[in-house]
């Protein structure tokens, strides 16, 4: 058996240590000192796992487990904060079935550190090594305080199981950074904080390391329940799962290129379904009897930059349903849905809600700090209490900025000084009064953008689309692309714009990070900068209806897909504005509505025609007689006449314009448009 676990752990777990005897002015304590906390309980069934050195100074902590590289069975009662339960580091395949850990303390996040696995209830590390968990509870209590810890390429596997990681008090003093070495709770800049934002269930780290999750339940006091951190395409497959976050945090975290796949799973959660900062998550539905594999991802990589190709290292699928039983993907989310806030330059946040998965959210479904992304919704259903299906702003961390008056550090009363060396995050934020800082653009080249897409099909959904980006900081604005395809229909604005937060101020810090909420909640107007650039494309039978003003750069209509502007809104294409009237597909210059044709269209339209039962707007229908007459240069009016009464128009390059400024007579138009082409397939030629 080797005496040590890999050294980035060791590593980290003296750091986590050494953080304790920062956080209360004192020399970090001595093996004896340890081992007498230790003996408090019965630690006479407890095997030592790690004594390692640092930067030429021995340094003997203690590490301990009840079970080591054997299965796992039982009930364990430990109270002592960085005491694992049991801890996997040699290949094999082991077992910890009909468990029950209860690891219940009151860790404060001084001896405890989740990216390391310092007092996890199970801990699995190094490549080929596969921990199985079966019909076992497995409960922790306390800042840091993990329930599952993969890393270094293990596989872990949970199957009929509940894993519940219960919040802790932070130690006084402590402050928000992004350095793993201290970190016990997520940087507030994220937008997570709250009494109960310490503890996270599970989390995957290293390169290649796997994780089935199926048929469990997954419980987070809060900051996060099904995490990924520092790795490479790390790989997670989630089966008829629940998910449940009490306070301030999310479900699932996605970094490191990982590769997320979600089927049937049932997230309850207080701010995020997922944040992602670089990687792949689908969500979809699963039907009993179904086989999975679960791939250990081996460096090949997709355009992207996520994992492709390797090893089969498990076939899993639900023993919970019969088979042929269709369970959908349901999120519920108080706050948003997803927020992608980082990546690599060339590299993607990509989601796909696919085949029923449904989404409600308190604010925004797709929330974008200007990054690289991509949606794509496929037959999915997206409710939001905003209204707001996709908001892209200028990065919240750009306000709150960064404090490099110290370091954080500490003697550890060994001669040597331990901690962070990185800048922690200051403690307030302010926006000034106006939309996006009064217009004041940012000076770097549209050339550079940040480029995010959503693709949407078979889906029928109301909500806006706002790139509100290019404002503030030094970071790119964000080129925008609506792709709008075979059975979509969106009824909101897409449009540039500007956001203003709704609450200007927050300040965080002495062991309060609740006004952290404030971030990501902005309202928005519609204003293009020259540099948020947004590009909408409609094909098959899709359809827009412009519900309030937008203003886009290019718009292109394929097929039998139209955009339908009402009397009193005002669509704005380049430096052409359409309003009362229907646009489909037809030719046009670059900068206005274009379509996959150009010049005279092929279609004629007929002299005359009787239209019956036409459905102006659900509240009635009316039996038309229409009139058409050729006027030259692809210019035709129409003349539309029904129980005594008389409407004009033109239609222009495929552009229906009643004469009337009525709002009742301009919806008799549009439908009467759209009943002509449903009945001769004419596409508005």
């Amino acid at each position: 058996m080797k005496k040590t676990l890999t050294l980035l752990l060791a590593l980290a777990m003296v750091f986590s240590l050494a953080t304790a005897a920062f956080a209360s002015g004192e020399a970090s304590k001595s093996m004896d000192e340890l081992i007498a906390l230790q003996n408090e309980t019965d630690g006479s069934a407890l095997t030592p796992i790690v004594t390692t050195s640092f930067t030429g100074t021995t340094l003997a902590y203690p590490r301990y487990a009840r079970f080591v590289n054997q299965d796992a069975s039982g009930e364990i009662v430990d109270p002592i904060a960085w005491h694992n339960g049991a801890v996997y580091s040699e290949p094999g395949t082991y077992s910890v079935s009909n468990a029950s850990f209860e690891m219940n303390t009151d860790a404060d996040g001084s001896t405890t550190n989740d990216f390391s696995g310092l007092g996890a209830a199970v801990l699995a590390t190094g490549k080929g090594v596969t921990v199985e968990i079966s019909n076992s509870n497995i409960e922790t209590t306390g800042v840091a305080k993990l329930a599952l810890f993969t890393d270094n390429g293990a596989v872990s596997i949970v199957r009929n199981s509940t894993l519940t990681s219960n919040s802790g008090t932070i130690y006084d003093g402590y402050v928000s950074t992004a350095d793993q070495t201290m970190m016990v709770a997520p940087p507030w800049v994220l937008g997570l904080g709250g009494p109960l934002c310490n503890a996270r269930t599970t989390n995957i780290m290293g390169n290649y390391s796997t994780a089935a999750y199926i048929d469990s339940t997954f419980n987070a006091g809060g900051w996060g329940a099904l995490s990924t951190d520092s790795g490479t395409n790390m790989h997670m497959v989630v089966i008829n799962t629940t998910v449940n976050v009490e306070d301030s945090g999310y479900a699932a975290y996605t970094i490191g290129d990982s590769t997320e796949d979600y089927y049937g799973v049932t997230e309850n959660v207080s701010t995020y379904a997922n944040i992602m900062t670089g990687g792949v998550a689908t969500y979809q539905s699963y039907v009993g009897g179904t086989d999975i594999d679960l791939v250990q991802f081996n460096g090949e990589t997709d355009e992207y930059g996520h994992g492709q190709g390797g090893d089969v290292v498990a076939t899993v699928s639900s023993g919970a349903l019969v088979p042929g039983k269709v369970v959908k993907s349901v999120i519920n989310a108080e706050e948003f849905g997803f927020m992608c806030h980082a990546n690599g330059a060339t590299g993607y946040n990509i989601v796909n809600l696919l085949d029923g998965t449904e989404v409600n959210t308190g604010d925004a479904i797709f929330l974008v700090k200007k990054i690289n992304s991509i949606f794509n919704v496929d037959n999915a259903v997206l409710n939001s209490g905003t209204g707001v299906l996709l908001q892209l702003i200028d990065n919240d961390d750009d306000y709150v900025g960064l404090d490099f008056s110290a370091t954080w550090g500490m003697d550890n009363g060994y001669g040597h000084t331990y901690g962070s060396h990185m800048p922690t995050f200051n403690s307030t934020f302010h926006e000034e009064a106006g939309y996006s800082n009064a217009f004041a653009v940012n000076t770097t080249d549209v050339a550079k953008n940040w480029t995010s897409e959503l693709n949407l099909t078979n889906t029928a959904v109301e909500g806006d689309i706002w790139n509100s980006t290019g404002y503030v900081g030094s970071n790119p604005a964000t080129t925008l692309t609506v792709n709008l395809g075979e059975g979509a229909e969106l009824t909101g604005v897409i449009s540039a714009g500007a956001f203003s937060h709704t609450t200007k101020d927050a300040k965080v810090g002495e062991g309060d990070w609740s006004e952290a909420s404030v971030l990501g909640h902005v309202t928005n107007i519609v204003n293009s900068n020259g540099k948020n650039l947004v590009n909408v494309a409609l094909s098959g039978n899709a359809v827009w209806n412009v519900k309030g003003d937008s203003v886009i750069d290019s718009l292109t209509v394929g097929g039998v897909a139209k955009v339908v502007v009402p009397a009193g809104v005002t669509l704005t294409v380049g430096d052409k504005t359409y309003t009362g009237t229907t646009i489909a597909a037809e030719g046009a210059a670059s900068g206005e509505a274009s379509g996959e044709s150009s010049g005279e269209p092929t279609d004629e339209l007929a002299s005359s025609v009787h239209i019956p039962n036409v459905d102006v707007r659900g509240a009635f229908t009316l039996d038309v007689d229409v009139t058409f007459e050729d006027q030259g240069n692809g210019v035709k009016t129409y003349a539309i006449d029904f129980d005594g009464h008389h409407l004009e128009g033109t239609i222009n390059m495929g552009v229906w314009t009643v004469s009337s400024e009525d709002s009742a007579e301009q919806d008799i138009s549009t439908a009467v448009q759209t009943a002509y082409e449903a009945m001769t397939g004419a596409g508005g030629k």
